[in-house]
């Protein structure tokens, strides 16, 4: 599928460039961007089972890289499409979402503390802790382009987040309780509000969360690491906020029972994917 290797080829291409400021990868991960949203933009008019898989990878890994709300907005429109993201969420968030920001924010400081010892995941939860602060304070009002703009750090950190706290290998504590609090974040954001749109992919996020905590939990009682017990409580913050999202998952599958949206009600994923190429990447050849 020349769309997902293009797709995937511009976002390493991506990465690089932001990881060594490098102007001429940046012209190389457009040049790649253009090419996958043209072949992409072709397999969509013929979108089959064999395909839809290839389509949807393609799609999300552009989404993770748009470099503006239109073609975001458009990709979105079009993963949607694919019924993939079902609707769990009121258009306006509750006092128990408010909620979910001010405990995130608790919790976000005691995880500094256990981290204290790691610089690195140290400034990491403060930026976090950071942009959830100034969310609670100043929320962003109900256009989706304006929410776009405020998540944009959420983004880049859920996509760019450092190599080592991917690095599970050694089942650390500290990464495990860092990388948990990521996830958590995004979702408390995804209940927050109205329109973030489903490149997130929540319920990978609360998948995530659980495992994170049955590893912790088998590590206490296998080997009984110093500081288990005070990461199993910090834990209990990222796992609530995953509970809820579950049972908020739950009930739209309820009401909703499968999440294909009817034809005629939302754009094609072919309209969608050719708006977002003649958005951002017109020109290119």
């Amino acid at each position: 599928h020349e769309y997902a290797m293009q797709s995937l080829v511009a976002l390493s291409a991506t990465h690089l460039a932001s990881t060594y400021k490098s102007a001429a990868l940046d012209q190389i991960a457009f040049a790649h961007r253009g090419k996958a949203f043209r072949s992409l933009s072709e397999a969509v008019g013929t979108l089959v089972q064999e395909n839809s898989d290839a389509v949807l990878a393609a799609s999300a890994q552009l989404s993770w890289q748009s470099p503006g709300w239109q073609a975001w907005a458009a990709l979105m429109q079009g993963i949607k499409t694919l019924g993939v993201v079902p609707t769990y969420r009121s258009e306006v968030p509750g006092h128990e979402e408010l909620g979910l920001l001010e405990g995130s924010i608790l919790s976000l400081e005691r995880a500094m503390a256990f981290a204290a010892d790691n610089e690195e995941q140290v400034k990491s939860l403060r930026q976090l802790l950071d942009f959830v602060q100034n969310l609670r304070i100043s929320p962003p009002g109900p256009n989706p382009q304006d929410q776009f703009k405020v998540l944009h750090p959420l983004r880049a950190w859920i996509i760019w987040l450092p190599v080592s706290f991917l690095n599970l290998t050694n089942r650390d504590l500290q990464t495990m309780v860092t990388l948990a609090h990521f996830y958590a974040v995004t979702l408390a954001v995804q209940l927050h509000l109205p329109s973030p749109g489903p490149a997130y992919y929540p319920k990978m996020r609360m998948e995530a969360i659980e495992s994170l905590a049955g590893e912790i939990k088998e590590l206490k009682r296998a080997i009984k690491p110093e500081g288990v017990d005070n990461a199993i409580e910090l834990m209990r913050f990222p796992c609530e906020i995953a509970t809820h999202f579950r049972g908020r998952l739950r009930m739209a599958e309820q009401v909703h029972g499968t999440v294909n949206i009817p034809a005629g009600e939302s754009m094609s994923m072919a309209d969608s994917l050719q708006l977002a190429a003649t958005m951002d990447f017109e020109g290119l050849t």
